[in-house]
């Protein structure tokens, strides 16, 4: 039978404008995958602002989701306590383990909200091998917390911050086991008493999965190129989903990150 797969975004206000993109291309791209379970998670106080916005979609299958119903009021103070002003950076990360844990389908496309896809992916083989792309960002605490819980090595052979990840719910919940964790707040715990709090301390979403599937499962993946390009915001400004594909038809995904400058 086949696989079925939610899109996952988790998003803040200065990427509200990105979804009128992100989430219809995320969509296309799962093709006949696709459940009809879209899932964006927002902060409480712009709720109301992205639910308007969305509206402008006319779709029925999206839920916009306050991140307080996410994480307990205890664990985002350990969170804010422990990471300052990178509170938000280190939150939305948890936001998407929590939804794959939740998921009633079988695998979640998380999806950055800066992140489109410019054409769909065989994201599984016939075999229910799942697709998984290789990135060149190397950061060494990253591997030092997870290689610290019997997750891969320092040195790992394959990094996997590609800004999008089809994610098994089964698979990532025996990631989760293997690294001590049984769900979102146990992750949580053991991270804060791992990490520093200060810069990009850890990846605990694409990286726990990543690494779990290259060094305990490898007969459930396989690897494609991930094949993205960074843009800056000015550049698709005020295109449609059909232009931006027009424009970068080498590509099979374009990040528009706030900071990328014309």
């Amino acid at each position: 039978m086949k696989k079925t797969i939610g899109l996952t975004i988790v998003a803040d206000s200065k990427d509200f404008d990105m979804l009128m993109l992100t989430i219809p291309a995320g969509i296309e791209a799962l093709g006949g995958y696709y459940s009809g379970e879209t899932q964006l998670i927002v902060p409480n106080r712009s709720l109301e602002e992205c639910s308007k916005r969305l509206s402008i979609l006319e779709r029925d299958d999206i839920s916009v989701v306050p991140e307080d119903l996410c994480i307990d009021e205890f664990h985002r103070k350990m969170l804010r306590s422990k990471f300052n002003n990178r509170y938000g950076w280190a939150l939305q990360q948890f936001l998407k383990v929590w939804q794959v844990e939740q998921t009633l389908s079988d695998a979640v496309l998380i999806l950055d909200a800066d992140t489109i896809l410019i054409h769909p992916r065989k994201w599984f083989e016939s075999d229910s091998k799942q697709i998984l792309f290789p990135s060149w960002e190397f950061n060494p605490p990253y591997y030092k917390i997870l290689s610290s819980n019997t997750i891969g090595s320092e040195v790992p052979m394959y990094t996997f911050v590609t800004h999008h990840m089809l994610m098994q719910r089964d698979l990532f919940l025996e990631a989760m086991t293997k690294f001590g964790a049984e769900n979102v707040h146990d992750l949580i715990e053991i991270v804060v008493s791992k990490a520093s709090g200060e810069g990009s301390a850890f990846c605990i979403e694409y990286e726990l999965y990543g690494q779990y599937l290259m060094n305990y499962r490898p007969e459930t993946l396989f690897l494609e190129r991930w094949s993205n390009r960074g843009v800056s915001r000015s550049e698709i400004s005020g295109l449609t989903l059909k232009d931006v594909r027009k424009l970068f038809p080498d590509y099979a995904s374009i990040s528009a990150h706030d900071y990328i400058k014309a």
